[in-house]
């Protein structure tokens, strides 16, 4: 479990100062995902393992590295959000605030206004999720973490835990965003399938926490399940998901797995809701610049960072998400 009980919030003070709901026939938002595949500064946590991610670990992690491994998640960020920065990023794999504190006020990223929250947990690795919002269309309300108790079926396993941000939309519609990253596949089917069993209690626990205290609540989950949609656990979810039939974000061994993915309350896929997803705009960002030959297999695969211990320079091992949200009318 989670001993460090603690939730990184950046400028949250006085953000009211940059957010005045507006009237408006219809607002359109994006809110996408992302696995940035270990994201990790240059400085050792004594409290983490990450020997590997330092100048002279197993990685050669130079901070010439880690400021391309920035501009690169910055990049692809700026892509998905086209004319405009998606209004919520959630990421997975970013080892602390550090990070947070550069990718947001030290990266191409610098001039979109973003503010973050993320948990603080004990993974031996140090790496946690984390939400980045525009203050301009998303009123950060409220941030909370839960973690996964996934040390009473394993007692060497480990769970990043789950983030709940709740916040008011420019419209005056209300949304909770929930960032995931389940377990890992490590160590065999049936014990990934008993940890993701655990993490989807989790997760239907506060979904139900929501609609007790809003029953019309639009809820918004996100994140890499380390399992496909049609997963028992995934399914056991109360939401709809939005990325069941997508070709895939992940690749191994030549195949594409749709591992990174977002669900909906029926809320939010009501158009005839105030607040919705546009039908149809789930999508993978497969943009070129992500891709490279895949010699053994064929076709493309992600250009991650690594490969092992040789440095690539790519972006990551999974590809992002992201839907399209419209809100209708205003204050």
């Amino acid at each position: 479990m989670c001993s460090r009980k603690k939730i990184f919030l950046l400028s949250a003070v006085l953000i009211g100062c940059l957010y005045s709901p507006v009237a408006s026939a219809q607002l359109r938002l994006k809110a996408m995902f992302y696995n940035v595949e270990n994201l990790f500064d240059c400085r050792h946590d004594s409290l983490r393992d990450d020997s590997e991610f330092m100048p002279d670990g197993d990685k050669h992690w130079t901070r010439w590295r880690y400021r391309e491994k920035l501009l690169h998640v910055a990049q692809v960020v700026t892509a998905v959000g086209e004319d405009a920065p998606p209004a919520l990023v959630g990421l997975c794999e970013v080892e602390n605030d550090s990070v947070m504190v550069s990718l947001t006020m030290h990266s191409l990223l610098r001039n979109a206004g973003y503010r973050y929250v993320m948990s603080d947990c004990d993974d031996p690795r140090g790496v946690d999720v984390a939400l980045l919002y525009r203050p301009s269309q998303f009123r950060l309300l409220s941030a909370s973490v839960r973690d996964v108790p996934v040390k009473q079926i394993h007692r060497d396993a480990h769970a990043r835990p789950v983030l709940c941000a709740t916040g008011e939309l420019i419209s005056g519609d209300t949304l909770d965003v929930l960032v995931c990253h389940w377990p890992s596949r490590w160590g065999g089917k049936k014990r990934s399938e008993a940890l993701h069993r655990k993490a989807a209690e989790v997760v239907t626990s506060m979904v139900d926490s929501i609609r007790e205290m809003r029953p019309q609540a639009h809820i918004l989950v996100m994140g890499d399940f380390n399992e496909p949609p049609r997963g028992a656990a995934v399914q056991s979810l109360p939401l709809e998901n939005l990325t069941s039939s997508l070709d895939g974000s992940y690749r191994y061994r030549g195949r594409w797995e749709q591992l990174d993915q977002m669900l909906a309350s029926s809320s939010l896929t009501d158009r005839s809701s105030s607040l919705h997803i546009v039908e149809g705009s789930a999508q993978v960002f497969k943009a070129p610049f992500l891709l490279e030959k895949e010699p053994r297999f064929g076709g493309h695969r992600p250009l991650r960072t690594y490969v092992g211990p040789r440095y690539l320079g790519g972006y990551s091992d999974h590809l992002p998400v992201y839907v399209q949200l419209v809100a209708d009318g205003g204050n």
